[in-house]
């Protein structure tokens, strides 16, 4: 604030501030926080005895970043020369230059009518629905001549936020920020348009709000809630719309401007021509103009304004019916190069050539090059000559690196500072910080390398010949196209089962920069930009999917990085108009295919750039030569058809049915998804069935009974958990939901409390178990209502499943339910009801689906259906290598519940110790037994080599099982009837290339095969379990082969992807619930 006051005090006459009074007497009542999303500070600058503020003053967040300043600087001048009089909302530029080593930008604060908390207050609902009106129908509500009052607002939305309304309250007041933002932050518009909704993305809308028929503007930072003020209600549910409705993706009706005040983006275009096609000639343009231009005033205001503003909308109307992205003569050449890595083929042989770019002795040369010749740029440089129309400098090249391999970090980025040159790196973003995951293609290529000189037989390719090293090349090459040209879900099962066939022992994992890694390099100067997260082909997932990888890469960016550009680079080049509408959808400027030439930017899409891609064979002087126009243009025309081939359309999900191919997912399907407990670290198979559901494309709603409170959480249920609709045991929203159905249905309601009741009477544990959820499941079945619910699922046969039924009951929605192991085995009570009432059943083993069979009958047979849990093969892989150490390495991951057993392996590990066995035993779990196991530890006498770790996520699981030598489950029934379904930790030990060691028990020997992938002993047979430990010791070459078998084995049958699949086909075509005899 020092820097502005000075400025003010040295420079008030000159800037012709006089009326305002002394600059001493000026107080700044509020600068914006450093947000991580806000390139700029703002202080609002009061007068002695004004309410409002009079000044607004902005100065860069970090030293040097102007750009966005610039623009806006550049934007004011523009709108003041269109109407010199000045708008009614747009503020007055007066100043914007150098000080104290700051550029700084002062401007008028725009006046508005006070608006009374109050108001806000009482009449919340009224509020909120008229900014999702604006958000959701823009249109539509412009044709409304009376479209502020609450009824016909009403009709504008769906109602879609009734119960987070209704759960809205006792929000802890700050007064000063309330007094602040009540006097800062009022409508600024008498009645009037709206103005315009974005600035540049949506991490900083335009908040619109009504009160008394007027619309209302406040700019507020909406990138993070600790941006918000805490105690103002309707800032709070504006926040929460903006969130809960996805307004940035509703491109249909979001017409925003490119700048906020002139230059509408590129995407929004089209709709501006829709709109016009709806009005006579000549007043389309004049009337875009009003809808879309950023000011409000009266009749005759606006109608001057529309005159002023018809010469820019023509021109930006002609630049879109020419098919022009870019125009006003400048921008003109643009080259792009793309590199992957760079690294030396001779001392990396593990490393695929073809991903190589260039050796450092090779690259240094295209950096000195470049650094003589040529222009290297900033991509926010070509963004800024974007988005004014100005020229490029000649010469202007672009240096793009895909994958953010870590020798990006380690040779590249050094030798690009030592010649001072940009460069923009692509991050797939589900990559970094995940050293258990690799790309298929860098996987496929370790597998052929290792594979045994013979053939393979692949469809539809036939006979590949691995015989020698040009034979691998052509058949890797082969296999490398056949897997892009294959749905995703399909393409990433076949690179599974070709690893698993061809690499006995896995290579060494190729390493992809961690996110403190990348945060460097952008404190460095590199640009990151969003690149997908898994790294999909974009033509060969459905529309939902592309969608999710953009915005989730995007959002992983912003959260790691603290800022993001609006570009973005196509994995594998492939890309359609689908995709491309996608992008513009969200706001992108920039994307980069892999289709090779240069780019002239008066005629070509900026969401379709070439690039120039370098290999080992690009020498020194061919190098040269290839940044010669007349060479990119060569180089189009050679590689015309491989474009051709990426950006033809493909029919999404339409490809003849596969049986590892995803299915598609019903129109308008939607599920909710119930558990006991959420987010639980040891239901891995809960978190990533949903995440796998969202990614086939299907929306999910989680309800859980009770909230999970652990110290240690997956990070994919972070996610979840804030999403999760959680609810106490009792509360008004709760009783509310009851007397709503008592009212409406009361034979219903009463019901379906007595069947649940009676059902469960004779249990404590049930009984008042369903006394606690019945009134829970009421609310939630409400919920499920509004939010047009297509099918409700619910893992674990007691308690969810009841609350599953009660919802059926209440609503009609259908219901399914998955059975594990303690739920079908402690106490069946009302199974044989859920199954009846239940669309289908679900469970996890033959030997459960014989168990409900006893219970429910012979006739629920073929509602039974037997899915397993699944995992990602992709996150569990065998160790590259593993040193031959004496020492035997015992690993048990499980909750320290009596039913999994660690007494008998705690046992089992003293006996062998005291023989003269050198271990060590690995326990990762939590649980109410912990006490217990801890003091059986200590009284074994090896608590040195029984270690105890706590909870770990899914990441650190697959790596400590990389580095141990066998896994072991010695689970046990206990006393009171709990016992073990299939456990997800031995198909992650056997993904591993583990052996394992569990006990002969429900349904583990579907599972562990014994003497084929792993070893079986009877429940607590301690002496059992001695035996199996020291046969795997004895005999490495066993526990390679078991581990082998094992991996085969889940890859074939319990896979995630395909397993939830199967799922997601029986939920969406109910004429597969019930199985033929």
């Amino acid at each position: 604030m020092n820097t502005i006051i000075s400025f003010l005090q040295q420079n008030w006459p000159r800037l012709g501030l006089q009326h305002l009074g002394e600059p001493q007497r000026l107080s700044c009542v509020f600068a914006t926080p450093r947000f991580r999303a806000s390139s700029h500070v703002i202080a609002f600058l009061l007068a002695e005895g004004r309410d409002q503020p009079v000044l607004v003053a902005k100065l860069p967040r970090l030293p040097g970043d102007n750009g966005r300043l610039e623009r806006e600087a550049a934007n004011l001048q523009t709108a003041q020369q269109a109407r010199p009089g000045g708008f009614a909302s747009i503020p007055r530029l007066i100043a914007f230059e150098e000080f104290g080593g700051h550029k700084l930008l002062l401007e008028t604060a725009v006046a508005g009518q006070p608006m009374k908390p109050a108001i806000v207050r009482q009449q919340p609902e009224h509020c909120l629905h008229a900014a999702l009106a604006w958000l959701l129908d823009f249109h539509s509500a412009t044709r409304a001549q009376a479209a502020s009052t609450p009824a016909q607002l009403n009709k504008l939305v769906t109602q879609p936020l009734v119960q987070l309304q209704a759960g809205l309250s006792g929000f802890g007041e700050d007064a000063v920020l309330i007094e602040q933002t009540r006097r800062l932050c009022e409508p600024l518009l008498r009645p009037g348009l709206p103005l315009v909704l974005s600035h540049e993305d949506f991490s900083h809308p335009n908040i619109l709000m009504t009160t008394n028929g007027s619309i209302g503007v406040v700019d507020w930072e909406l990138a993070e809630p600790q941006g918000l003020p805490a105690g103002d209600l309707f800032f709070y549910l504006t926040y929460v719309a903006f969130a809960r409705h996805n307004a940035r993706r509703t491109a249909g009706y979001l017409i925003a401007f490119q700048e906020a005040f002139f230059g509408p983006r590129a995407w929004a275009l089209p709709h501006i021509r829709t709109y016009a096609a709806r009005l006579a000639l000549p007043r389309r343009i004049g009337a875009a103009a009003a809808r879309r231009t950023r000011f409000a005033a009266t009749a005759q205001q606006r109608d001057r304004a529309l005159a002023a503003s018809k010469p820019i909308l023509s021109t930006l109307a002609a630049r879109d019916r020419a098919g022009r992205a870019i125009a006003i003569g400048g921008l003109i050449m643009l080259r792009v190069l793309t590199y992957h890595r760079v690294a030396d083929p001779d001392t990396t042989p593990h490393l695929n050539p073809r991903m190589i770019s260039a050796t450092p002795a090779v690259f240094a040369q295209h950096l000195r090059h470049l650094s003589r010749r040529y222009r290297v740029l900033e991509i926010a440089e070509v963004l800024q000559a974007l988005n004014h129309g100005t020229r490029l400098p000649e010469r202007a090249v672009l240096l793009t690196f895909d994958d953010a391999y870590t020798d990006f970090g380690e040779i590249a980025w050094p030798l690009l500072r030592k010649y001072r040159l940009h460069a923009t790196l692509f991050v797939p973003t589900g990559f970094p910080d995940h050293p258990e995951r690799a790309f298929w293609w860098d996987r496929l290529y370790q597998a052929f390398r290792a594979a045994a000189p013979t053939e393979l037989q692949l469809e539809p390719l036939g006979v590949l010949s691995l015989k020698d090293t040009e034979a691998l090349r052509q058949a890797l090459k082969r296999t490398q196209e056949h897997v892009k040209a294959l749905p995703h879900a399909e393409a990433m099962t076949l690179v599974e089962q070709l690893c698993a066939r061809l690499l006995p022992q896995p290579a060494a994992p190729v390493s992809v920069l961690s996110w403190q890694q990348l945060r460097q390099l952008a404190a460095e100067g590199v640009t990151l930009g969003a690149h997908t997260v898994n790294h999909p082909v974009m033509t060969q997932i459905t529309p939902e999917q592309a969608r999710r990888e953009i915005v989730q890469s995007q959002a992983d960016l912003q959260r790691e990085i603290g800022k993001t550009l609006p570009i973005f680079c196509y994995p594998s080049g492939g890309h359609d108009e689908p995709v491309v509408a996608l992008l513009r959808a969200e706001g992108f400027r920039l994307a980069f295919t892999t289709a090779d030439g240069h780019n002239d930017l008066r005629t070509a899409d900026p969401l379709r750039l070439r690039r120039t891609n370098l290999t080992l064979r690009t020498t020194p002087a061919l190098f040269r030569v290839r940044l010669l126009p007349w060479a990119a243009q060569i180089d189009a025309w050679r590689h015309r058809e491989k474009v051709e081939r990426k950006t033809k359309p493909k029919p999404r999900q339409a490809q003849s049915p596969q049986p590892n191919a995803a299915p598609s997912p019903q129109a308008g399907m939607k599920l909710a998804y119930m558990m006991s407990r959420f987010p639980k670290i040891s239901e891995t198979f809960i978190l990533y069935e949903i995440l796998e559901q969202e990614r086939l494309g299907i929306p999910v709603e989680i309800y859980p009974l009770l909230r999970e409170h652990q110290p240690v959480v997956h990070p994919e249920a972070a996610v979840l958990t804030r999403r999760a609709h959680f609810h106490p045991f009792l509360s008004a929203a709760i009783v509310q939901a009851n007397l709503h159905f008592l009212r409406r249905q009361p034979g219903v309601y009463l019901r379906t409390l007595a069947e649940v009741l009676r059902g469960t009477w004779g249990s404590l544990n049930f009984f008042f178990g369903a006394l606690g959820i019945l009134p829970k499941a009421v609310r939630f079945a409400h919920e499920m209502q509004q939010q047009d619910v297509t099918h409700v699922h619910a893992h674990f046969a007691n308690h969810p499943a009841l609350a599953a039924m009660i919802i059926h009951r209440l609503t009609g929605i259908p219901f399914s339910f998955t059975a594990h192991g303690s739920d079908l085995h402690k106490d069946r009570r009302m199974l044989d009801q859920k199954v009846a009432a239940a669309a289908f059943a679900v469970t996890v083993s033959s030997f459960n689906k014989e168990v409900m069979i006893k219970t429910c009958g012979e006739a629920a047979r073929r509602k039974i259906h037997v899915i397993p849990c699944g995992i990602d093969p992709a996150v569990f892989n065998p160790p590259a290598a593993k040193s031959a150490e004496e020492k035997l390495r015992i690993l048990c991951v499980a909750s320290l519940e009596e039913v999994k057993g660690h007494r008998f392996l705690i046992e089992a590990c003293r006996r062998l110790s005291a023989a003269g066995f050198d271990l060590v035993c690995d326990l990762v779990g939590e649980g109410p037994q912990r006490r217990v196991i801890e003091q059986q530890i200590a009284a074994s006498g090896f608590a040195d080599r029984i270690i105890l770790h706590g909870s770990r996520t899914r990441g650190e699981v697959a790596r400590m099982l990389q580095a141990a030598e066998v896994k072991v489950l010695a689970s046990a029934p206990t006393k009171s009837g709990k016992r073990e379904g299939v456990p997800v930790v031995l198909m992650e030990a056997m993904a591993s290339g583990l052996p394992v060691v569990s006990s002969r028990l429900s349904g583990i020997p579907e599972l562990v095969e014994h003497g084929r992938t792993g070893l079986l002993v009877a429940p607590g047979d301690v002496d059992g379990l001695v035996q199996a430990l020291q046969q795997l010791h004895a005999d490495p070459e066993l526990r390679r082969r078991m581990g082998q078998a094992g991996r085969e084995k889940v890859l074939a049958q319990y896979n995630l992807q395909r397993n939830t699949a199967r799922l997601a086909q029986l939920i969406g075509h109910p004429e597969s619930w019930q199985q033929a005899e």
